[in-house]
């Protein structure tokens, strides 16, 4: 399934980066747009833009949420995975960084939590997972591994973990309904066309971005 096909509409602007979403390519898009990244810290926490000169400084989160049109909410991602989220009914948007630890804090729970205080309802919010480490190439040790299960309620096999069924669990559960869930569905680890820590400790990361217009 495209998910641009099924997730994109004439109100929003959506991509998942790859290694050619570069500083450069940010620049550009900051000329045409107010850009708003965090200080991504693996949290559950969420920052709602209000206005194009909300802050000044990065603040630590992991997550954004805005009604505002022409407001870029930038998430960085090298293995983690990116989350867009767009109310058509409503027009709202929020994008989220849920790695390992954001997905065990459920993050994606806290950004449905958030829409829903203003005005969505879960049953019209889409959401498009991007691309992150696939079960297969993310082994982790015991007590990370039954840490990750006991706080999610999910069932993995040791060593791995499924970060990817994790979080679309986490959206079914927070009322989504599973056709409004769609995939870009690429491995960082194993597609040399992403940036991945765990393939070689690099520091770039891809820009993940969602845009109401």
């Amino acid at each position: 399934m495209n998910w641009q096909e099924n997730f994109n509409s004439p109100n929003i602007i959506a991509r998942f980066g790859d290694i050619h979403s570069d500083t450069a390519q940010l620049a550009d898009l900051c000329k045409n747009y107010t850009c708003f990244e965090l200080e991504q810290t693996h949290s559950s926490q969420l920052m709602v833009i209000r206005c194009a000169d909300d802050y000044d400084i990065l603040p630590e989160a992991d997550a954004m949420l805005t009604a505002q049109p022409d407001i870029a909410l930038i998430i960085r991602t090298a293995d983690c995975y990116p989350i867009l989220f767009f109310d058509p009914v409503k027009k709202i948007i929020a994008a989220a960084h849920s790695g390992r630890e954001g997905t065990r804090k459920n993050i994606a729970q806290a950004v449905i939590n958030k829409m829903t205080c203003s005005g969505s309802f879960p049953e019209n919010i889409l959401a498009a997972i991007g691309p992150g480490i696939s079960t297969k190439a993310y082994q982790v040790d015991a007590d990370t591994w039954e840490k990750f299960c006991q706080s999610t309620g999910t069932i993995h096999n040791f060593p791995f973990l499924d970060i990817r069924r994790t979080i679309t669990t986490q959206l079914q559960n927070a009322g989504i309904p599973a056709v409004n869930i769609f995939h870009h569905d690429h491995c960082t680890f194993s597609n040399k066309n992403y940036y991945s820590y765990r393939r070689n400790k690099t520091r770039k990361r891809q820009y993940n971005w969602i845009i109401l217009k």
